[in-house]
C-alpha cells in the first residue's frame, strides 16, 4: 500500500491532529444562536407556507413535526456530537471512517447548489424594500402596466371574474412579458405584483427573456456583502466592523492600539475602532443602506462595553423578525377572515393522512429545513467548546426552527384568510403559484398598519438580516473547499474572496432573467430530496454502526458526563435508516414533479432537477470505489476493510486531557452483534468468545 493512500487514515503521518480544548464561540448562547440562525435560514419563509398550500393545510404540519422529531433531530444530534468532540468540520470529520470522505465533498456540492439559488430570494426581498418606499404602494391597485384583467384588489372595485383561460400577454401594455397562463379564477393584486413586476416572469422555463439589470445590481450588492456589515459611528466618523470577506478576522482598536480577537472562522466578531468618546451610535449596513439600532452613552473605560453592545445588536437582529411577526399576527386577528385562515392552517384533513406523498414531502422538508446532512451543523459544531451540552445545542435550534416554521406560516395564513374574506375567494384558490405566499401575505398585512411604508421596510430589512446567517455559513464552506483544493489561497484571502465572488455571481445570473422564478423553484425543490436523504442514511450507518453507538456514547460522556438519550440512540441506529430508505423508495415510486401555478415543467427540465438531486452522491460513490480499488487484494478481507472503515491515528478528541480515556475505550472494539445489542438496549453485552482487535485506535498526543 502506498504511503500516500488517501483512503487509509493510518498511512498519513502528517496532517490534522487533535486540537486543544478551545472553541471559537465565546459562550454557549452565541453558539446556539448561530446554530439557530443557520437552521432557520430562508426555507421557513417561503418553502414551508408553499408546502402547506400544496398539501391542504394542517395535515402537513402534523406530518412535518413527526418527521422532524423522528428522523431529522436524531441525525442533527449526531452531527453536533461528532463535530464538537473532534473539533472537525464537514471535510475533516470523516477521519472517523476514511472510506466515507466522499460525504464531505457531497455536502460541499449541496452547499454550492444552495449558494447558487438562495441569493434569488434575497434579491426579491431587496426589491420589496425598494418598492416599499413608494406611496401609494404599487401592489395596492390593479391599474398598473403589469396588471391583467384577472387582477383583484381590495381597495377599489374588483375586476370581473375570468371565466376562461387568459393569456397574460394580452394585458394592457407590452413592455412586460407576461405570457404565462392563469387558472380560471381571480388573481390577487399582490400576487400579480410579485409575479409580473418583481421577476417579470416569462411564459415558460425556456423563455429566458431579458436579463434584469435591477436584479443584477441587487445581486452585485449581495455578493459584495455576503454577510451583514456592522459599523460604529463615532460622531461623524464611521468605521466598518467586519471585513469584506466571509473569512472574517477581527480586532479591537482603542486609540492607536489594536488587539486581535479571533482568527478562526466562521465565528462572527467585529473590528471596532473607537476613541474615548461617549457619543457612539451603532447601526447596521446592508449593502449601501444603513439603519440605526441603538445609541449608547458610556464613559468607555475599555472596549468591553463596545463589544457587549454589538453582540446585543446581533441578538436584537436575530429575534427582530419574530417580534414583527407577533405584531402582524395580533393586528391581523382583529380583521374578519383571520380566524378562518388559521383554521385552514391548523385543521388536518384526515383523508390526506393516508397519502404517501404527504409523508414523503414532510420528510424531505424536515431534513432540509433543519439543515441535516448539509455540513453546516458540523462546521459550527467544530468551533464549540468541548464541554458544551450536546443535547441543548441540538434540541434548542431544532425547536426554534420548528416553531418558527409553524408560526411564520400561521401568520401568513391568517393574512390570507383576511384576503380571501375580502375577495370572496376560497382559501385554497387564493394563491396562484404558492411560492408567493409569504410575499403576498406580508405585503398585504402591513396595509392594516399606520405608516405602512415604514413597517414594510423594517420587516423586509429584518428578514434580509436574519437570512444572512445561513448565507455566511455557505460562503465559509465554499471558501474552505477552495482553499483545500488550492492551498495557495489560504494565505491570499482577497484572491479567495474574488474567486467566490466570480463563481457565485456568474452562477446566479440565470436567476436574474425572467425565467428566474422557475429556476428557483426547480433548484429549491430538488436540492431537498433524494440525495440529501441518502447522505443522511450513510451518516447514521457511519456514526452508529461503523464507529459504534457505544463509542459515541463514551465520547459524549467525556464531554458532558452523561450519555446520549436512549430514544435518540435507538432512532438514529434503527428507525432513521429504515425510514430514510422507505421514504426514498416511496418517493421514487410515486414521484410527482413540482408545478408553478398551472405550468408543468418539461421532461428535460425535470431530468435536470433529478440530476441536481443525485449530484452530491457522485463523489460518495466515486470515493468508495477509489478506496476499494487502491486496496484491492486486501480490500475485501477483514483486515483491509477495517483499515478502510475504522478510524485511524488522526481521529480523536479535541481535548488533550481525555486522550488517555479515549484510547482505553477505543481499544475495546465490538462485533456487529455487540454494536446492535448496545444500540438497542444501551448496555454492553458480555463477550462470549475471545476477540482480537484487528486495528486498535492509536491516538498520539500531539501538542
Amino acid at each position: 500500500m502506498s504511503e500516500e493512500n488517501p483512503c487509509d487514515a493510518d498511512s498519513r503521518t502528517e496532517g490534522r491532529h487533535v486540537k486543544p480544548n478551545q472553541g471559537i464561540w465565546k459562550n454557549k448562547v452565541e453558539y446556539i444562536l448561530s446554530l439557530a440562525g443557520y437552521t432557520t435560514g430562508t426555507s421557513d419563509f417561503w418553502r414551508f407556507p408553499y408546502l402547506i398550500w400544496r398539501h391542504g393545510g394542517g395535515t402537513f404540519i402534523f406530518a412535518y413535526v413527526i418527521s422532524a422529531v423522528i428522523i431529522a433531530i436524531p441525525v442533527y444530534y449526531l452531527e453536533v456530537a461528532v463535530s464538537q468532540f473532534s473539533g472537525r468540520g464537514m471535510f475533516d470529520v470523516w477521519d472517523i471512517s476514511p472510506i466515507m470522505k466522499g460525504l464531505g465533498i457531497g455536502m460541499f456540492l449541496i452547499n454550492l447548489e444552495y449558494v447558487i439559488s438562495a441569493p434569488t430570494f434575497r434579491l426579491w426581498i431587496m426589491q420589496y424594500i425598494g418598492y416599499s418606499c413608494m406611496s401609494p404602494l404599487p401592489w395596492k391597485r390593479c391599474d398598473n402596466p403589469w396588471n391583467t384583467p384577472a387582477c383583484v384588489d381590495f381597495y377599489n372595485t374588483p375586476s370581473e371574474t375570468v371565466n376562461s383561460t387568459l393569456n397574460i400577454s394580452q394585458a394592457s401594455t407590452s413592455e412586460y412579458n407576461m405570457s404565462a397562463t392563469v387558472p380560471k379564477m381571480q388573481v390577487l393584486a399582490e400576487e400579480e405584483f410579485f409575479l409580473h413586476k418583481i421577476p417579470q416572469i416569462s411564459g415558460s422555463v425556456y423563455e429566458l427573456g431579458t436579463l434584469r439589470w435591477d436584479l443584477c445590481l441587487c445581486l452585485l450588492v449581495t455578493q459584495d456583502t455576503p454577510d451583514i456589515r456592522f459599523c460604529v459611528r463615532v460622531r461623524n466618523t464611521e468605521m466598518t466592523l467586519t471585513q469584506d470577506t466571509p473569512d472574517i478576522r477581527f480586532c479591537v482598536r482603542v486609540g492607536n492600539t489594536e488587539m486581535g480577537l479571533t482568527q478562526d472562522p466562521p465565528n462572527i466578531g467585529f473590528c471596532v475602532r473607537t476613541q474615548y468618546t461617549p457619543d457612539i451610535r451603532f447601526c447596521v449596513r446592508v449593502g449601501n443602506t444603513e439603519m440605526g439600532l441603538v445609541s449608547v452613552s458610556t464613559d468607555l473605560e475599555g472596549v468591553t462595553s463596545v463589544t457587549t453592545h454589538l453582540l446585543q445588536a446581533m441578538y436584537v437582529l436575530t429575534f427582530l423578525p419574530l417580534v414583527l411577526l407577533v405584531i402582524i399576527w395580533i393586528r391581523t386577528l382583529v380583521s374578519p377572515g383571520a380566524v378562518a385562515g388559521m383554521k385552514y392552517f391548523l385543521t388536518p384533513n384526515l383523508r390526506k393522512f393516508g397519502e404517501l406523498e404527504l409523508w414523503v414531502q414532510a420528510g424531505f422538508s424536515a431534513v432540509f429545513s433543519l439543515g441535516t446532512a448539509h455540513g453546516g451543523v458540523m462546521e459550527l459544531g467544530s468551533g464549540a467548546s468541548f464541554r458544551t451540552s450536546v443535547l441543548s445545542a441540538s434540541v434548542i435550534p431544532c425547536v426554534i426552527d420548528i416553531f418558527g416554521s409553524i408560526f411564520t406560516s400561521m401568520v401568513v395564513y391568517s393574512v390570507i384568510g383576511v384576503m380571501a374574506h375580502e375577495s370572496g375567494m376560497q382559501l385554497g384558490e387564493t394563491l396562484f403559484s404558492g411560492n408567493s405566499a409569504a410575499f403576498v401575505a406580508f405585503s398585504r398585512a402591513f396595509s392594516f398598519f399606520p405608516l405602512p411604508n415604514l413597517w414594510l421596510v423594517l420587516f423586509f430589512l429584518a428578514f434580509l438580516v436574519a437570512t444572512s446567517d445561513i448565507i455566511i455559513i455557505f460562503y465559509e464552506i465554499l471558501n474552505r473547499c477552495l482553499q483545500n483544493f488550492v492551498p495557495g489561497l489560504r494565505d491570499r484571502p482577497k484572491t479567495s474572496f474574488a474567486a467566490m465572488f466570480v463563481i457565485s455571481f456568474l452562477a446566479n445570473l440565470p436567476f436574474c432573467t425572467q425565467a428566474g422564478p422557475y429556476f428557483f423553484q426547480i433548484t429549491g425543490w430538488y436540492i431537498a430530496s433524494w440525495g440529501v436523504f441518502l447522505m443522511a442514511t450513510l451518516e447514521c450507518v457511519t456514526f452508529m454502526w461503523i464507529y459504534g453507538g457505544h463509542m459515541l456514547d463514551e465520547n459524549i460522556k467525556m464531554m458532558n458526563g452523561t450519555k446520549m438519550p436512549h430514544i435518540i440512540r435507538f432512532t438514529a441506529a434503527f428507525v432513521c435508516p429504515v425510514l430514510f430508505i422507505v421514504i426514498l423508495v416511496i418517493g421514487m415510486a410515486r414521484y410527482k414533479p413540482p408545478v408553478f401555478g398551472t405550468y408543468h415543467y418539461p421532461s428535460f427540465v425535470e431530468g435536470i432537477g433529478i440530476l441536481i438531486s443525485i449530484l452530491p452522491l457522485i463523489p460518495v460513490v466515486y470515493w468508495i470505489m477509489l478506496c476499494l480499488y487502491r486496496n484491492r487484494g486486501a480490500g475485501f478481507q477483514k483486515e483491509g476493510l477495517n483499515k478502510l472503515i475504522r478510524p485511524g491515528v488522526l481521529w480523536g478528541p479535541r481535548d488533550l486531557d481525555v486522550i488517555g480515556d479515549f484510547q482505553e475505550v477505543a481499544a475495546k472494539q465490538k462485533s456487529w452483534s455487540q454494536t446492535a445489542y448496545y444500540n438497542l438496549t444501551g448496555r454492553h453485552r458480555e463477550i462470549t468468545r475471545s476477540e482480537t482487535c484487528d486495528q486498535p485506535y492509536v491516538m498520539t498526543k500531539m501538542i
